[in-house]
């Protein structure tokens, strides 16, 4: 026996410095071409802030007026790189000064250049030593026009003459009565711009950037340009110069370019500069990667949709107390897991403390609440049919830091005395899943991966066979390049925790933002929106704790309907949360989502801000009134409850379709169009199925299930497809 037990002491030993050794934080994360790319700029300083993964970081440009622009030959017309002529007067230095002393016909000292092509400058800049007046005249090939004269007062000043005149001049000519000297004499051209210039060192597939370029009013106009020579540029996108996100710009196909740069032009006013915080270069992947290829999926429909729920599901009281129909027993029509937010705090005052779930199961409520009782509102879900997730409650400003007096003992403590307790094995069973805090967030770096720790060693102590999960992170960006928030997989979930964890946590919303800088909704197949972050919570998973599962416990679109407005920016219409919530869980499903829970199971009794109206019914204030999502989700449960994912069929930017079996070898095929746009919109579309249909339905808003029977049962016809996903019997 004693041997026994220091041979699993040293396979458990091992297994941890495994995966330790192992363990890659950045396993998820996508590398941007520009991290290895060489930058120049225009101008200006802390370059390399433009791709050290810190959007609150700037590259500043330098100001091209009064004079910047003199040294640069893309803004000035005359500086002698553009033209023929050489000497102190053309070569962009203030410093070097250049003689004229040749006298024309009429008597005056007098010089003249032909431009190469002709030009229409928006200003000149002039610094000269002269005797007497110096003119300054543009030429159109017949006439003179008088720009203004350089006096002796002036002498080694930089003047700056500024022209209203839009039409093209051929040349300039200077005349003097006597011998002059000119420092400089420079000619812009069209707007100033400044840049900041990537090169790949070699030929790479552009698709997508993301970038945050936010600039002063100063900047009229932004835009991303790519070269393959360094010379000859052009123009894939225009940006909004004051938009303040990290914002994407999603390309309609992969440009192969080696350069590309991000242009500012700027008003030609003194002293204006450009910024950029961030930029990243992509393929047509993004920051998301590409799919993982399909695997053939073992748990059914109904065996991975959840709901998210909560104490009472909005009527403030135990679940056992509810109307028949009502609360956990209306919300399985739509899913077979549950989670609640089970709040620290209900259960102990401070961390310090231990829980007494005893005491609690005996009617003496916690050592918070006298009345509560989490084995009597975990046991009524259960008999509605509900598989329990707890999504254990704290963050920065609810539970501090401070009061965690020793941070791993009082997690694991806490961790032990519920697994002992809700475990199947050692208690009584009422909950499957743990997570160790939902959105911990705002902690300080460092600090939730010890709550993890002790709080997932202390669940499995307790109750080996409960599962035990962290909190919500994504592995797409670190903190600080594209966001705030401190919920990067990598810098919170440590190799320590590992051993203790039986899979991965992520909330993902399909929200993104426009170009202007809004924050929106988009469709669930849209290449911004945030449910691609699945596919870097897959690779850090497939490395990191290979085997194990990823749980999306919270996805989800706020809308109108239910009788109650949404009227925020990431609102979208009914019909669109009822069509776009079922392709996003079977989206979710189809890249290796073992568990999607929907947010929220009803509207919030407030105001509409975000995630208040994300439910698959209205609030209590209107009866729970179902919604198009409502429905939706209850065909999918009815049709396609025990059915697995079996194949994919179609993954285009024309449609969508996945192939569905059961036990009983009944098959299915769900198709529908990625729009963006009414769902009920129909379109025509040829499709080859694997097999012959006989019937079809959509997965709408509306409660009656209508089947279609197909008179054609061809393999290969014309079906009218919509953004509602029919699902064709075969």
């Amino acid at each position: 026996m004693l041997k026994k037990s220091l041979l699993s002491i040293q396979i458990i030993v091992f297994l941890s410095g495994h995966l330790m050794a192992q363990y890659n934080p950045d396993a998820g994360r996508i590398v941007s071409y520009t991290e290895s790319a060489v930058l120049t700029a225009t101008s200006g300083e802390k370059l390399t802030a433009v791709i050290d993964n810190d959007s609150r970081t700037f590259w500043e440009s330098g100001a091209p007026l009064p004079e910047g622009y003199i040294s640069r030959p893309e803004l000035n017309a005359l500086h002698q790189e553009n033209t023929h002529v050489v000497g102190g007067a053309f070569d962009g230095n203030l410093n070097t000064s250049q003689n004229f002393s040749k006298i024309d016909a009429s008597g005056l000292y007098t010089w003249h250049y032909k431009f190469k092509k002709p030009v229409s400058p928006s200003l000149l800049s002039i610094k000269c030593q002269v005797k007497s007046p110096l003119i300054i005249l543009l030429t159109d090939g017949l006439n003179k026009h008088n720009m203004g004269t350089y006096t002796v007062d002036e002498n080694y000043r930089l003047k700056t003459i500024r022209s209203e005149k839009s039409e093209l001049f051929t040349g300039i000519t200077l005349q003097c009565a006597e011998p002059f000297d000119v420092f400089e004499l420079a000619a812009l051209a069209g707007l100033p711009f400044e840049a900041v210039m990537f090169d790949f060192g070699k030929m790479v597939p552009v698709g997508q950037v993301y970038s945050r370029h936010m600039s002063s009013e100063n900047v009229i106009q932004s835009a991303i340009e790519i070269s393959s020579d360094n010379k000859k540029w052009r123009k894939i996108a225009d940006l909004q110069p004051q938009a303040v996100p990290f914002l994407p710009v999603i390309f309609d196909q992969e440009y192969q370019t080696r350069y590309l740069r991000l242009v500012h032009y700027l008003k030609p006013i003194d002293y204006a500069k450009a910024a950029i915080w961030e930029l990243k270069v992509y393929d047509r992947h993004g920051p998301y990667g590409p799919p993982k290829p399909f695997m053939s999926q073992k748990e059914t429909i109904s065996e991975r949709l959840g709901i998210n729920g909560i104490w009472g599901w909005g009527y403030n009281t135990y679940s056992d107390n509810l109307p028949a129909g009502s609360g956990p027993y209306l919300y399985n029509k739509v899913a077979r897991k549950a989670r609640n937010y089970h709040e620290l705090l209900w259960d102990i005052k401070s961390p310090a403390e231990q829980v007494d779930y005893q005491s609690m199961a005996a009617g003496n409520g916690t050592q918070v609440n006298w009345w509560l009782n989490w084995n009597r509102e975990y046991a009524t879900w259960q008999n509605a049919g509900f598989e329990v997730t707890a999504s254990i409650m704290f963050q920065q400003k609810t539970v501090p830091s401070s009061v965690w007096i020793n941070p791993f003992q009082n997690a694991y403590q806490y961790g032990l005395n519920f697994g002992r307790h809700f475990g199947k094995n050692a208690g009584n069973g009422l909950v499957r899943l743990v997570e160790a805090g939902n959105e911990p967030w705002d902690y300080e770096p460092g600090f939730y991966p010890v709550l993890l720790h002790g709080m997932a060693k202390g669940i499995k102590d307790g109750n080996p066979s409960m599962l035990v999960i962290p909190a919500a992170f994504q592995a797409t960006f670190r903190q600080f390049e594209g966001h705030e928030e401190n919920h990067y997989a990598g810098a919170n979930i440590t190799a320590e925790s590992l051993p203790y964890l039986d899979g991965l946590n992520a909330h993902f919303y399909s929200h993104a933002f426009d170009t202007t800088g809004n924050r929106i909704t988009v469709n669930p197949e849209d290449p911004r929106s945030g449910l691609h972050g699945i596919r870097n919570m897959i690779r850090f998973r497939d490395v990191n704790l290979p085997g194990k599962s990823l749980y999306i416990t919270e996805y989800g679109f706020d809308s109108e309907g239910g009788s109650e407005e949404c009227r925020f920016s990431e609102c979208v219409t009914e019909e669109q949360q009822a069509a776009w919530g079922i392709r996003a869980a079977l989206l979710l499903m189809r890249h290796g989502a073992d568990e999607v829970y929907w947010y929220f199971f009803a509207n919030e009794y407030t105001a509409p801000f975000l995630h208040t109206r994300a439910g698959l019914t209205g609030s209590i204030n209107v009866g729970f009134n179902k919604k198009h999502s409502f429905h939706a989700f209850s065909k999918l449960m009815q049709i396609l409850g025990n059915t697995r994912m079996e194949r994919v069929l179609i993954e285009s930017e024309q449609a969508y379709a996945y192939y569905f079996t059961d036990n009983n070898n009944q098959s299915y095929a769900v198709v529908w169009l990625p729009n963006n746009d009414h769902p009920g919109v129909q379109k025509q579309m040829m499709l080859s199925l694997p097999d012959s249909p006989k019937e079809f339905c959509y997965l709408d808003g509306n409660p009656a299930l209508e089947w279609i029977t197909l008179s054609d049962q061809s393999k290969k016809q014309v079906f009218n497809l919509k953004g509602y996903p029919m699902v064709i019997r075969f």
